[in-house]
């Protein structure tokens, strides 16, 4: 292969990487993260997703979502969900993350370009950059630090895996800035990532979120290196596909020591590698003048802030029972404080069916059966007291020999007093249901002061009192009239007959 043919391919590959790369800058919008349905099929009933909405200037994950939710959809193979929703961030959720840096401490090859000055002043940005994103990690995040330099054939650690996020700045500090080079090589920074991506794996603590940070300035012994492209491309395969089955993402910050011509293609690498595993790249800005990047502190604490602001939000359906098939899920963030709206689709997601909740089903037959059982116990203590008071004792008069000529007897022939007989012994004698009566029906529609008898001169005059259900002789309604023998008189539903002693 000629030298112009292989300039022109490495300016193809360059091309390539770069507009792989730039999706990690231009992907700005909503990014789903992870969706965690383990416990949808439990007594949770819940659906938790993982997602960060960055703007594309800034880097910033956009905040403005209430804790409620408004303004959120989710779409379940195309059909919006209700359900209660509940939004926090990444940090305010109380969990945990695993996080790697990788920083690089080399800078002697650029001397006779450009001095010592600016590359010694881009390492302490390096190094202040990665001091305040430990700093602002949570005191229990998974953390470990490493650096290489131009010497190094294996990256160095600066601090194993640890729980200990905030000991980590005065480490890097006295590691890194105390790094020595003797040699004008160009590293293997594309070997160091695959060795610090394999640490995530031997380490057996590490929560789900796994994050990789590298800052470099994407120089390589692979990427520069015209006749050995193919063995770069593999290379980034490799890791790709490696970052992958782990679960890390790669968040790359890339400052250019590099001639002008040369920094986009070498940084075009970090792009790609962030684009393909989830990750953001952020791209330290150059001082023209003095060509020293003041950016990269910027750049690192501005993906901490990031980390830490995604949003986490639970979500509970009211009706939706699952599939046991792989859905799509819609997630769709609306009202956001920059009033654009997010969508974005995550195909093929498990969330399982929910069982058929027993629990809940006999709850309601048992409220349905207590509640028959409580109308039956009505109606049988209904009928208890309605039987109670037919039988209790009923005002009459008992039958004896009676003096004189007023005498008279009612007979009861139907109704809840069927069988007794009332003797009529006074000149006036009153029928009612109330107490005081001279003689007391208190059932059977018969009101509280009924109708009275009258007895003068060997007469028996019946006289309805304005009763409720008026007063019957011998079927017709009266108001008053003179008795005779036999006569059967009906007051509500009892029915009495009339006799002479």
């Amino acid at each position: 292969m000629t030298l112009h043919v292989r300039a022109i391919f490495a300016v193809a590959l360059a091309t390539g990487l770069l507009s792989l790369g730039s999706l990690g800058v231009a992907r700005a919008g909503l990014e789903i993260d992870y969706i965690d349905a383990d416990n949808f099929k439990g007594e949770k009933n819940e659906i938790v997703f993982y997602a960060d909405i960055i703007n594309d200037t800034t880097g910033l994950v956009v905040r403005g979502q209430d804790e409620k939710g408004e303004g959120i959809k989710i779409l379940i193979d195309g059909e919006e969900i209700a359900g209660e929703k509940r939004v926090t961030t990444f940090k305010e959720s109380g969990q945990l993350m695993s996080v790697a840096a990788l920083i690089a401490a080399h800078y002697s090859y650029a001397d006779e370009a450009i001095g010592n000055e600016y590359p010694k002043s881009v390492l302490d940005e390096v190094t202040k950059g990665f001091s305040e994103f430990f700093s602002a990690l949570s005191d229990q995040d998974r953390v470990s630090a490493w650096y290489y330099t131009e010497a190094t054939r294996k990256p160095l650690r600066v601090s194993a895996w640890s729980n200990s996020p905030k000991s980590i700045p005065g480490r890097i500090e006295s590691i890194v800035q105390g790094a020595k080079e003797e040699t004008t090589s160009r590293p293997s920074l594309y070997s160091h990532i695959s060795t610090v991506l394999e640490s995530f794996g031997e380490d057996t603590e590490q929560p789900r979120r796994k994050v990789l940070i590298v800052a470099s300035d994407g120089v390589d012994i692979l990427a520069g290196d015209l006749n050995r492209q193919d063995a770069f491309q593999k290379k980034m395969d490799e890791i790709v596909e490696r970052a992958t089955t782990l679960g890390v993402k790669i968040y790359t910050v890339g400052f250019s020591l590099a001639k002008d011509s040369d920094s986009e293609r070498l940084l075009g690498g970090l792009q790609t590698l962030a684009s393909r595993t989830g990750g953001v790249y952020r791209k330290a800005e150059r001082n023209d003048t003095t060509r020293i990047n003041l950016g990269v502190a910027d750049a690192l604490k501005t993906l901490a802030d990031e980390l830490h602001n995604q949003y986490v939000i639970s979500f509970k359906p009211t009706e939706y029972r699952g599939s046991e098939k792989a859905v799509d899920i819609t997630l769709n963030i609306d009202g956001t404080k920059d009033k654009v709206s997010y969508t974005r689709k995550k195909e093929g997601v498990k969330i399982g069916e929910r069982p058929t909740d027993w629990g809940a089903i006999l709850k309601i037959v048992g409220i349905i059966a207590g509640s028959l059982l409580g109308l039956f116990l009505l109606v049988f203590l209904f009928k208890k007291i309605m039987k109670a008071r037919r039988n209790r004792p009923v005002a009459t008069y008992a039958e004896e020999e009676f003096a004189g000529p007023y005498k008279g007897r009612l007979m009861a022939t139907e109704g809840v007093y069927a069988g007794q007989e009332f003797y009529i012994i006074e000149d006036v004698t009153t029928i009612g249901s109330l107490a005081g009566n001279s003689i007391i029906l208190a059932e059977g529609g018969v009101s509280k002061r009924h109708a009275g008898i009258k007895v003068e001169d060997m007469r028996f005059e019946l006289a309805d009192f304005g009763s409720t259900n008026g007063t019957h002789v011998n079927g017709a309604k009266i108001t008053k009239q003179f008795l005779r023998d036999g006569d059967e008189i009906r007051l509500g539903d009892n029915k009495l007959r009339f006799t002479l002693k």
